[in-house]
């Protein structure tokens, strides 16, 4: 009976592990996100939200130009898969190094193999 205990959390906890999406991943996308909030154009709306997302913004120029520049902030990302879809998952962004309760909520899915950003939770 222990063992298979054992095998069986050990299964869901592998599970859970394939299903939550890579930090690097993540870090990756916040990071070209970061550069569309800060004006670059070197990188494209649709690499980081999705074409859903940027239709009902009123397409990419006008997602890429209404943002309030303000002084750059790093920021930690706490991850949450969604339990019933391993191609969505929820993320927080809190200023790095603080207890703050988190500054934004994103719901991010997997869009042609990569994830992008599907809308917001909450701003702040």
């Amino acid at each position: 009976m222990y063992i298979q205990l054992s095998i069986l959390a050990g299964l869901l906890c592998t599970t859970l592990a394939w299903a939550q999406p890579q930090q690097t991943e993540m870090k990756e996308l916040f990071a070209k996100y970061d550069q569309i909030i800060e004006g670059k154009k070197d990188v494209k709306a649709l690499d980081v939200f999705t074409k859903k997302f940027v239709d009902e913004a009123g397409g990419e120029k006008s997602l890429t130009e209404g943002w309030d520049k303000t002084k750059k902030v790093v920021y930690d990302l706490s991850i949450k898969p969604s339990r019933s879809n391993k191609d969505l998952a929820y993320i927080q962004r809190v200023p790095a190094g603080s207890k703050q309760k988190a500054h934004s909520s994103f719901i991010v899915v997997k869009e042609q193999g990569q994830w992008r950003i599907e809308g917001t939770i909450e701003d702040e």
